[in-house]
C-alpha cells in the first residue's frame, strides 16, 4: 500500500484522536528519558516490554520471533539486544538504555503496549 501525506496525516490524527478518547497520552508523551537502564538479570514488565519489541522487529523482516517474553533478561534477551544493537548501529553492549530505548519503542507499534509499555523503556526524548 502506498501511503500518501494525506493518508499519514489521517492516520495520525485518528491515533491522536483515540487516545484522547480512551483518556492516554500519545505515544510520543509516553516516552521516558528517566527509566532506568534495562539490563542482564533484571526482570519485570520492563524485560518483557523489551522482549516483546524485539519480536515485534524481527517480524518486521520476516526473522523468527521466538524470543520468550517471560520479563526474565537472560542470557537469550541479552543475545537478542547486542544483535539489534549492531543492526542499528549501536555500541552492541546488551544493555537497553536511551539510544537502543529510542529504536525499540518504535517497535511497539500496537497502541496498547505503547500505552503500558512506553514509558518503561529508556529514550532520548
Amino acid at each position: 500500500m502506498k501511503f500518501t501525506d494525506n493518508s499519514v496525516l489521517r492516520v495520525g490524527a485518528v491515533a491522536a484522536a483515540a487516545a484522547l478518547l480512551l483518556g492516554v497520552a500519545a505515544p510520543a508523551a509516553m516516552a521516558n528519558p528517566s527509566a532506568r537502564y534495562i539490563r542482564y538479570g533484571d526482570s519485570g514488565r520492563a524485560v518483557q516490554c523489551v522482549q516483546h519489541a524485539l519480536n515485534e522487529w524481527n517480524l518486521d523482516f520476516n526473522r523468527p520471533s521466538d524470543l520468550a517474553e517471560d520479563g526474565v533478561f537472560g542470557n537469550d534477551t541479552r543475545n537478542m539486544v547486542k544483535y539489534f544493537q549492531g543492526i542499528q548501529g549501536l555500541d552492541a553492549d546488551g544493555v537497553v538504555g536511551p539510544r537502543t530505548g529510542n529504536f525499540l519503542v518504535t517497535e511497539l507499534e500496537d497502541l496498547v503496549w505503547w500505552m503500558d509499555c512506553g514509558s518503561r523503556i529508556p529514550t532520548l526524548r
